[in-house]
């Protein structure tokens, strides 16, 4: 990972340093995958068209590495996950920048990835091996793991060993499938204060 960094990363000449601007270079162009819970936040530039109406004629028709976009797009595309836009613009009489919040044209989408998922108890390992974790505590950890966006299948619910002893207190394991024929699970671990913490976080209604 160094190696790479030291690749694509890069300074402007001296001159330039009162830009104070920051370059995320991604190669190659083009999709890819990324867990949409890192985006919280993104801002349009002074040019950037604000509607389509603002696009050049035929602009649908260009390739993508032609094509313009606009920030209507850009919101409609990300819609429901929860993310801020901001404006920029130059400070008066200044070549400073500064920005604004602009309001979120589908704020009232439904929730990306909004999905209750039903758990089979029989995937659950009650046993607390005498650490005195009461039962209700791994059905909660069952709610909260039901509703992560990338679940699909649960494989399992248990008291983590291991974790219990590196931290001098009870962990419950849950781990589970993102989709289907893949055996690779995400994990998760909760003390008993996260799994109280994370379930009144919930919105059970």
């Amino acid at each position: 990972m160094e190696k790479l960094l030291r690749v694509t990363t890069g300074t402007k000449s001296i001159k330039w340093r009162h830009e104070e601007e920051y370059r995320i270079c991604i190669e190659p162009f083009g999709r890819f995958n990324y867990d949409y819970r890192a985006v919280k936040a993104i801002y349009f530039g002074m040019r950037m068209p604000k509607s389509k109406i603002d696009l050049v004629k035929n602009n649908n028709k260009l390739p993508d590495s032609y094509a313009t976009v606009c920030q209507q797009q850009v919101i409609e595309v990300l819609k429901g996950r929860g993310i801020k836009y901001y404006q920029m613009k130059l400070k008066s009489d200044s070549y400073e920048f500064d920005c604004y919040e602009i309001a979120d044209i589908y704020q009232d989408a439904q929730k990306y990835k909004d999905k209750v998922h039903l758990i089979s108890k029989n995937l659950i390992d009650y046993n607390d091996y005498g650490r005195g974790v009461e039962r209700g505590y791994f059905d909660k950890v069952a709610d909260i793991i039901s509703k992560e966006p990338y679940f699909y299948e649960l494989n399992s619910i248990h008291i983590s060993k291991e974790e219990s002893i590196k931290k001098n207190q009870p962990v419950i394991f849950a781990g589970f499938f993102y989709e289907k024929n893949n055996l690779r699970q995400i994990k998760r671990y909760f003390t008993l204060d996260e799994v109280n913490e994370k379930y009144s976080l919930l919105n059970m209604g």
